[in-house]
């Protein structure tokens, strides 16, 4: 297919953020309205879910934010080995090490304890891998890479 999205994961630039699959490069984005998520590098904020309060903090010239969750050196390293799975069905170990650098450590741990015994994941001295055949189930494995997996009662968008 020629469509942007298709084209991107030819070229290996295809992305995934909270909102689905993107072929945007952007590192930010600002949400705007009530209840709107905003997604920066250092982490994640959220406005004000109730439209009244939010217009008026709006209107007030104030920062209409409730809340906010800062992500740690693991948190973008985990999202990047998530991302890669979903968006490329493997990951280059070297490439997780050369960003990463000595925390790639636990994740490449891992890789080795997801992939043992799993004939649906390859695992060189290089990549990490699924096989064709699995790529239905990409989330799934991907979800296992996923540190906060069921710390929280409430979870979005769940692997089924």
């Amino acid at each position: 297919p020629d469509d942007s999205l298709a084209i991107a994961a030819r070229e290996g630039r295809l992305r995934r953020n909270f909102q689905g699959y993107t072929d945007d490069p952007a590192t930010a984005i600002i949400g705007l309205g009530a209840s709107s998520i905003g997604s920066f590098r250092q982490g994640y904020v959220q406005n004000i879910p109730a439209t009244g309060v939010y217009e008026k903090t709006a209107l007030e010239g104030k920062l209409a934010v409730v809340r906010g969750f800062a992500l740690s050196d693991e948190d973008r390293m985990r999202a990047w080995v998530i991302e890669r799975i979903m968006c490329e069905f493997g990951f280059d170990t070297a490439d997780l090490a050369a960003r990463f650098g000595h925390r790639a450590a636990t994740v490449l741990a891992e890789a080795h304890t997801v992939a043992a015994g799993d004939s649906m994941i390859m695992l060189s001295d290089n990549r990490f891998e699924i096989c064709p055949e699995a790529r239905p189930v990409a989330r799934t494995i991907a979800a296992r890479f996923d540190a906060y997996l069921g710390a929280g009662a409430a979870r979005h968008s769940a692997a089924v």
